[in-house]
C-alpha cells in the first residue's frame, strides 16, 4: 500500500476539488513514429469549466512529454506537478486567459510525445497504446465523453480499437483511420497482419493475426462465440457490443488491456508443446482465453460495483448493510465494517476513482480477481463464517449446482445464519445479476466464476 495511504485519504477530497469541470468532447490526432519509436499527440478537449474559476486542471500519464497548451491557438500558462499517490501520473495546471461564467465552453489544446513504455510498445513490427496509462488529458470522475481519434501509421497496417472505425484513408506512404466512440475505448493496437470480423448475439468479434496463425485463429473465434454465448445466456450482454483479439509477434503474458485482448505469438507456439493432442491443446488455449473474456465482459458489464457504494458510503446510505447491521448488528461486525472501509479508502482503486468498468476488481487496482456478484457477497462471508471461509469456498467450487439456493441453505446449515435477505436487499434489486452463480466448466477445466475463486487446473 502507498506510504501515503493515510494522509491521502484525508486530503484525498480536497483534491478532488480542483477537477470542478466537465469533459464533453475529445478530438485527438495521433501519429505513429517506428522509426524512433515514438508517438505524437494533439489532443483537444471541449469542457465546460466551473464558474468564476480561473485555474483549471487535468491529469497525464507521466511519461507525456508535454511541450504547448494552447486556447484559440493562444499559449497558455501552465505547470506540472507530479502526484506521489498516483502511479504514473501528473497533474497539469493550467491558467485559463478570462474569468468563465456561467454554460460556458472552452477548447483546450495539448501537444506532447510518448516514447516506447510500458504502456506503449513498438515490439517486432507492432504498436500498442494501452491507455490505462492515461495518455489522453482527463479527470479522475470517471465520467464518460465523446471522443475522435485520427491516427496516422504506416500503409498496410490494420488498427484494433474499442472505439468504432469510421473512415480510412491511404495517403503517400502511410494511411490515416479516423475512429469515434467514447472515452472508455481509447486504447489501441496497429499490426501489419491478417484481420476478420465475426458476429454473434449482436456483437462483432474481430480478429488480429498473422497469416501462419490462421488456424489458431479460427479457433480462438469458435471459443469465443462459445464464451460470448455463456455470457450471454447467464449473464446478459451489459454496454459491450465487440470482443477484439489481437495475436501479435512478443513475447509477454496475455493481458486485456481494457479495450482488447492481446496474446503473444510466443503462447500459441508454446501451446504447441504443452498439448499432446489437438483436444488438450484446445484446452489449454481455452483456460487463458476465458480468463480474459470474463475479465472483459465484467469490465464492461452495466453492474454497480459495491466497492462504490457500500464500503465508501457505509451504513447511512445503503439499505443492504442496514439491513445487515440489523441481522448481524454487534460491536465485532462494526468493527469489521470500518476496517474494510478504512483498507477500501486508502486503496488505489478509491483513490484513484476507478470502478469496475475502468477495470478496479476487489480492494483495489492492484489486485487481479473478477468478483461479478461480488465484494458484498465475498466480504459477508467472511463476516459470517469467520475461519470457515476457505473451507466453504472449496466446498463451493466442488458443487455441480452453483446456485444461490444452494449457498443459502449451505451457511445456514453450518452456522445456523439466514441470510435469504440478500437476494431481496441485492441481487434482485440490479437486473445485470444472475442468482445463477455458475463456474465457466470446460471439459473438466473449472475457470473463474462469480465467486472469483480459480480452481487449479488438473
Amino acid at each position: 500500500m502507498n506510504i501515503y495511504s493515510r494522509l491521502i485519504s484525508r486530503f484525498y477530497p480536497v483534491f478532488l476539488k480542483q477537477f470542478n469541470q466537465k469533459i464533453t468532447k475529445l478530438a485527438t490526432k495521433i501519429g505513429i513514429n517506428t522509426k524512433n519509436k515514438s508517438v505524437l499527440f494533439e489532443s483537444s478537449l471541449t469542457v465546460e469549466p466551473a464558474i468564476r474559476e480561473r485555474n483549471i486542471s487535468f491529469l497525464l500519464s507521466y511519461d507525456c512529454h508535454l511541450y504547448e497548451v494552447s486556447y484559440l491557438g493562444i499559449p497558455l500558462k501552465y505547470k506540472l506537478k507530479p502526484v506521489r499517490f498516483y502511479n504514473g501520473l501528473q497533474l497539469v495546471v493550467i491558467e485559463l486567459p478570462m474569468l468563465p461564467n456561467a454554460n460556458t465552453k472552452i477548447n483546450i489544446t495539448f501537444k506532447y510525445y510518448c516514447t516506447q513504455n510500458d504502456y506503449i510498445s513498438f515490439n517486432k513490427g507492432n504498436f500498442l497504446l494501452n491507455n490505462n496509462a492515461g495518455f489522453f488529458p482527463h479527470i479522475p470522475t470517471g465520467d464518460s465523453y465523446e471522443c475522435e481519434a485520427v491516427i496516422s501509421m504506416p500503409e498496410g497496417w490494420n488498427l484494433m480499437t474499442g472505439c468504432i472505425e469510421v473512415k480510412k484513408d491511404i495517403k503517400y506512404s502511410g494511411q490515416v483511420v479516423t475512429v469515434v466512440g467514447d472515452n472508455n475505448g481509447l486504447s489501441f493496437i496497429g499490426y501489419p497482419s491478417l484481420r476478420t470480423s465475426d458476429s454473434y448475439g449482436g456483437m462483432s468479434i474481430n480478429l488480429l493475426y498473422p497469416r501462419q496463425y490462421l488456424n489458431q485463429a479460427r479457433l480462438l473465434n469458435s471459443l469465443t462465440k462459445g464464451l460470448a454465448d455463456y455470457f450471454l445466456t447467464n449473464l446478459g450482454k451489459g454496454s459491450i457490443d465487440k470482443v477484439n483479439i489481437a495475436v501479435v509477434q512478443g513475447a509477454f503474458d496475455p493481458y486485456f488491456d481494457g479495450s482488447n485482448i492481446v496474446f503473444p505469438c510466443e503462447w500459441l507456439d508454446s501451446i504447441k508443446s504443452l498439448g499432446k493432442t489437438p483436444k488438450e491443446r484446445e484446452k489449454l488455449i481455452f483456460r487463458d482465453l476465458s480468463a480474459l473474456v470474463s475479465k472483459m465482459w465484467w469490465s464492461q458489464v452495466n453492474v454497480k460495483h459495491p466497492d462504490d457504494v457500500w464500503l465508501k458510503d457505509g451504513f447511512s446510505e445503503y439499505f443492504a448493510l442496514l439491513a445487515i447491521e440489523n441481522k448481524y448488528g454487534n460491536t465485532d461486525f462494526r468493527h469489521k465494517i470500518k476496517e474494510l472501509q478504512l483498507l477500501y479508502r486508502e486503496s488505489r482503486g478509491f483513490l484513484e476513482g476507478l470502478t469496475l468498468r475502468n477495470a478496479s476488481y476487489g480492494m483495489g487496482k492492484e489486485l487481479d480477481g473478477v468478483y461479478p456478484l461480488n465484494i458484498l457477497l465475498i466480504h459477508l462471508l467472511h463476516f459470517v463464517l469467520d475461519e470457515n471461509f476457505f473451507s466453504f469456498s472449496q466446498k463451493f467450487i466442488s458443487w455441480n449446482d452453483l446456485s444461490w439456493d444452494n449457498v443459502e441453505e449451505y451457511i445456514h446449515k453450518v452456522s445456523d445464519k439466514d441470510i435469504s435477505w440478500i437476494r431481496e436487499c441485492y441481487i434482485l434489486k440490479h437486473n445485470n445479476v444472475n442468482t445463477n452463480l455458475a463456474r465457466i466448466d470446460y471439459d473438466g477445466i473449472v475457470l473463474k466464476g462469480n465467486m472469483g475463486i480459480e480452481h487449479k487446473v488438473e
